[in-house]
């Protein structure tokens, strides 16, 4: 209520965040509209119709700083960068990794400067996400279903384990169409096997966060333990 005043004409566009607070507890909060009494809200856009995203910035930055004062502690910029070259952004996002070694860097979102925003998916808005594999050993499957609920006889996730036998959802990803319907049909073929997985880093998650099937390990016996690695 505090800040209500003092918030633009036009919908503002952000994600719930506080230092040494995870994604799973974050997102917990949200659910149950309790992220605003211990979060911050980091703006990174605005829903402003048929303006480019150079000058939605702007607009963003000229709100946020005449209301500095009313805004703090609560609503905070994301900062952006800009890159008039592919080369300068390439170098960017390869600093941003070495970054990894030393603080939690999830990834980044890269835009046109004349992008205009939208509320589905669009070339105006990449994400480009560190993601880190590890391999796991294959325990079991589960059968897919359509949105009706139907079984749709090939396999929708797989179950793994690490070297220590922590057990792991993994979705289906990158594993061809025939090679889930074959898996359903012929488990033994494949209950086992070392695959590669890849997931999002979050040290604060205790699964493996967005995990997916990447591609069969078959000349690896033995799997990765998931504690050592950074996710």
């Amino acid at each position: 209520d505090r800040i209500k005043p003092f918030l633009p004409d036009f919908p503002i566009i952000g994600e719930h965040y506080k230092p040494g607070m995870n994604f799973q507890t974050i997102s917990g909060k949200c659910r149950k509209d309790e992220a605003w009494r211990d979060a911050e809200l980091w703006v990174f856009d605005a829903d402003i119709p048929n303006v480019p995203f150079h000058a939605r910035l702007v607009a963003l930055q000229l709100w946020w700083w005449c209301n500095l004062p009313e805004l703090e502690p609560f609503v905070k910029l994301v900062p952006q960068y800009l890159y008039e070259t592919p080369e300068g952004l390439q170098r960017w996002i390869q600093d941003l990794e070495k970054d990894r070694q030393f603080r939690p860097v999830e990834g980044a979102m890269i835009r046109p400067t004349d992008g205009l925003y939208t509320l589905t998916r669009s070339w105006a808005s990449q994400k480009y996400v560190f993601e880190d594999t590890l391999d796991l050993k294959v325990l079991a499957y589960e059968e897919a279903v359509d949105k009706y609920g139907e079984p749709k006889g090939m396999v929708g996730a797989i179950w793994c384990s690490d070297a220590t036998g922590a057990e792991f959802k993994v979705g289906a990803g990158k594993m061809k169409h025939a090679e889930r319907i074959d898996m359903f049909q012929n488990p033994f073929r494949y209950i086992g096997r070392i695959c590669k997985v890849k997931a999002k880093p979050d040290p604060g998650y205790k699964a493996l966060r967005q995990a997916t099937f990447q591609a069969w390990h078959d000349d690896k016996e033995e799997p990765d333990a998931v504690s050592n690695h950074s996710m």
